[in-house]
């Protein structure tokens, strides 16, 4: 079963073909562009109920400049929508095209200046709407239109082009004709025009709205992107998809004027102070690769609606529908003290589709919704529904009725399938942002850091709670003062407010239904940063992104990106994990900050926080933990205290790390809140940049490297327990030792799985040095293990050498095998010669028989190295 998610922006979802450039202009006396329409001679057309292609055909008896070069427009559009009827997806003049480079000349060698054709041939149009043309392309040609009639054709380059369902299918074929091996890329260029909005504005996952020139390089290019005719109020939304279902990703994708681009033919150089919106323009480049004799290279992309998630490979596109977003509606009755509200629509409807785009009839075919929790299917009706024969091009569909409960919120997905005989079943999903009700969750009686999405009538937290000031303890971190303000002796715990966070502990499991709470109805909600650590919390009722935040920094609006570059702020988030109970942490701008939930960020200066609107942006997918540097290693210390937990702390080499602070790679700690337990590494000699950290990535380790250590917790004289869990996972040739202060024990890691001490009863932290070194990687022996006399008359005395540093367990067995003694665990020992004294008595301290024992040693290297010996042992 092939599986696909499809992200939404809770606007549009839609796919773009292989190598394409969508640009958009304001306006044609503007620009300077000529609106052609296909009531024009010689214009080829085919449409559906969705979209009309329109490619500019034979037009006489030479070859036009702008023959092969299409239009896209809607006919019906969106199905749900009445205002994409009858309106543009790209200009309607012939202002896109495709470049063709190639590098290589007649020989195969590369050329001085490369050669870029612009896609130029007449088309033919087959029974089935699929438009096809191809250009013969001698590579001596000049740079330029090439087409026509070619002297020699060195390569021969199709376009065909295929409406499928929703969407257009843009597929690039270049075949070698030569003998010789080819330098090929291609860059492709779409005119975009949402409506009558020929500077209609994008929007990326994440990244939000583009208003400037932008470019993306492997492996960060966008799945998709966006274009409306209006951000807050759009009439139409279109979708372009650089990867899934059969198009191949591109190597480089920008965003440009139009005006500018389209003078070059291949090569651009973004300028990032450059307006998109008067003239827009998306571009897309698939880089030169080797075309050998013979070979073929595709390339595929989709643009289309953005309504719906689908895949469109052979043999049939299957698409999902549904609303973007629920909305949050009040139903507040004044007679009570407790806010109602409900969502809309709910019920609301799903729908599958399959549209059969082979010339072969589909049988059996079957459609499935598979939901998740907090949402059902409306009376009886099965999530399984047979479509029967689907000829070809055409379609066969299912709706279900589907009701939200209210008990989950925030990015929810369901899951539509669907296949048939000879036509094997493939999925997609479909993302869905449902908003918080003021109503049907509970506190906790452990510490939770939480955020409210509301604005409240009353803000004091007994009246806006409905609990008791008894019931309930509640906390804000003051920045200024470096320490907490507690409910009620402190105004700022006296207010709950949209955009901050709180720790709130109950006193048992309380449900709550909030009283005067209202969602907030602004696009953007600005939050003032205190120079230092502050608890912040989602505005909105959806789900934003982390990297869509803004920062205000005097008169100039930064975005987050250039907000951490400039010095402003750190770049990562840290959360409250209720069910791990212990901080997570990350730095990924596709983090989805949700509803409900504190976080912690640390400003460098004072600034504030400009959190935009969940209306535009959707959900996609988000990722806490930071993945291991690629160059390097990562070490994970984890510490528990009866139900306390602390195991998001890394430490590790990367080429790429610095021996002093280095932003996103040295991961700074926020404060604690009681009860607490927290391991950190500590640098008193970084400064301003921080003193606890929760990760810290330092240079490659050549020699010998060391992390100080500290383990502080408020569970005063309670066991601590350290471990490593992904010890295996680091290079063998690094040897690492955890040395107690406290006590001066060592202990090698790859020898043991932990280390246990007890909290001081003042509460002052534990104290470790960590240390990594190079192994010279030497076996690991054990020599001249031998007897030797005790310091007892009884006692005796166990000699050996090691040939490295190792942990060594020294074990007295009898002659059954039966263990008579064992010397203290995890003791390590130089390399060289060791001894182990032994008294003659067994565990219980009594002294053994007179005899024959064995003296067994087993010794464990740094590098998980081990090695065994054992002597016989005369006890006298």
């Amino acid at each position: 079963m092939q599986r696909l998610t499809c992200p939404l922006f809770s606007l549009a979802a839609i796919p773009l073909a292989a190598g394409l450039c969508l640009c958009s202009a304001p306006a044609a006396a503007a620009s300077g562009k000529l609106v052609s329409r296909s009531r024009q001679a010689g214009i080829q057309t085919t449409a559906n109920p969705f979209l009309q292609l329109n490619v500019y055909g034979e037009v006489g008896t030479a070859l036009n400049a702008n023959e092969g070069r299409f239009q896209l427009m809607t006919t019906g559009g969106d199905p749900e929508v009445s205002t994409d009827d009858g309106l543009d997806l790209t200009f309607p003049g012939w202002t896109s095209y495709t470049t063709l480079r190639v590098l290589t000349d007649k020989a195969g060698a590369i050329r001085t200046t490369v050669g870029d054709f612009r896609f130029n041939a007449r088309p033919v149009t087959s029974a089935n709407g699929i438009v096809n043309a191809t250009m013969p392309v001698d590579v001596s040609a000049a740079n330029g239109l090439g087409g026509g009639v070619a002297q020699t054709t060195d390569l021969e380059f199709t376009q065909t082009l295929t409406l499928v369902r929703h969407s257009l299918e843009v597929r690039y074929q270049v075949k070698n004709l030569s003998s010789v091996t080819h330098q090929v890329g291609l860059r492709v260029m779409i005119d975009t025009q949402l409506g009558v909005n020929d500077g209609a504005p994008f929007l990326l996952p994440v990244l939000g709205r583009v208003t400037q020139e932008r470019e993306f390089f492997k492996p960060n290019v966008p799945q998709e992107w966006i274009a409306t005719d209006n951000y807050n109020t759009p009439t139409i939304v279109s979708q372009g998809v650089l990867q899934g279902s059969e198009a191949i990703a591109p190597d480089r994708v920008l965003f440009a004027d139009w005006r500018i681009i389209t003078g070059q033919l291949y090569d651009y150089i973004v300028n990032a102070a450059r307006d998109v919106v008067t003239d827009s323009a998306i571009a897309a480049y698939w880089n030169p690769q080797a075309l050998t004799p013979g070979q073929t290279r595709t390339l595929v992309t989709y643009y289309g609606l953005g309504y719906a998630a689908a895949e469109f490979s052979q043999p049939f596109v299957l698409a999902a529908t549904s609303p973007f977003s629920l909305r949050y509606v009040k139903r507040d009755d004044s007679t009570t003290p407790q806010t109602e509200a409900e969502l809309q629509p709910n019920p609301f409807t799903v729908g599958g589709h399959i549209y059969n785009r082979s010339l072969r009839q589909i049988g059996g075919a079957t459609i499935s919704l598979q939901l998740p929790a907090g949402f059902q299917l409306e009376g009886s009706e099965s999530s399984v529904k047979s479509l029967g024969t689907i000829d070809p091009l055409k379609e066969g569909s299912a709706e279900w009725r589907v009701r939200a409960t209210g008990q989950t919120a925030g990015k929810v997905s369901f899951t539509v399938t669907g296949g048939g005989v000879a036509a094997p079943s493939k999925s997609v999903t479909r993302d869905l942002n449902v908003p918080h009700l003021p109503f049907g969750f509970s506190l906790a009686p452990t510490t939770q850091m939480i955020s409210f999405p509301f604005s409240f009538t009353d803000q004091d937290p007994v009246q806006a709670l409905g609990l008791s000031a008894s019931e309930f303890r509640l906390a804000r971190y003051n920045p200024k003062l470096q320490e907490y303000d507690y409910y009620p002796t402190s105004l700022a715990a006296t207010q709950l407010r949209p955009g901050l966070g709180y720790w709130v502990q109950a006193s048992g499991t309380k449900p709550v239904s909030l009283r005067g709470a209202d969602v907030l109805t602004v696009d953007n909600h600005a939050v003032d940063l205190k120079q230092g650590w502050n608890q912040i919390g989602n505005p909105f009722s959806i789900g934003i992104y982390l990297g869509s935040m803004e920062v205000i920094a005097g008169n100039q609006v930064l975005d987050w990106d250039t907000a951490i570059a400039q010095g402003y702020l750190r770049g990562t988030l840290f959360r409250w994990d209720l069910n791990q109970r212990e901080y997570v942490y990350s730095y990924d701008p596709e983090f989805l900050v949700q509803p409900m939930e504190g976080f912690w960020i640390k400003a460098l200066k004072d600034v504030t926080l400009l959190m935009p609107s969940a209306q535009i942006i959707g959900a996609i997918r988000s990722r806490t933990a930071p993945a291991p540097p690629a160059d390097g290693w990562r070490l994970q210390l984890s510490a528990t205290a009866g139900e306390l937990r602390d195991s998001q702390n890394f430490l590790g080499a990367s080429v790429t790390g610095s021996d002093g602070f280095r932003a996103r790679e040295d991961v700074e700690e926020p404060p604690g809140f009681s009860p607490y337990l927290n391991v950190r590494f500590v640098h008193d000699d970084w400064g301003d940049a921080g003193r606890n950290f929760a990760q810290d990535i330092r240079s490659a380790v050549n020699g010998t490297t060391v992390w100080n250590v500290e383990v502080d917790t408020d569970a005063l004289d309670q066991e601590v327990a350290l471990t490593w869990p992904n010890i295996q996972e680091i290079p063998r040739s690094f040897r690492l030792t955890l040395t107690d202060l406290e006590t001066n024990h060592s202990v090698y890691l790859r020898a043991r799985s932990s280390y246990r001490f007890r909290a001081d009863s003042q509460g002052t932290p534990r104290r470790f040095i960590l240390t990594a070194s190079s192994d010279p990687g030497a076996s690991l022996r054990i020599l001249n293990l031998r007897q030797l006399p005790g310091r007892t008359p009884r006692g005796q005395t166990v000699s050996f050498a090691l040939s490295k540093a190792a942990e060594v367990r020294v074990t007295i067995r009898s002659g059954s095998g039966r263990v008579v003694y064992q010397a203290p665990a995890g003791q390590g020992r130089a390399a060289g010669m060791n001894l182990t004294d032994w008294s003659g008595s067994d565990l219980t301290g009594k002294p053994v028989a007179r005899g024959v024992y064995q003296a067994e040693v087993v010794a464990t290297a740094p590098d998980g190295q081990s090695a065994k010996a054992v002597v016989p042992l005369v006890v006298r």
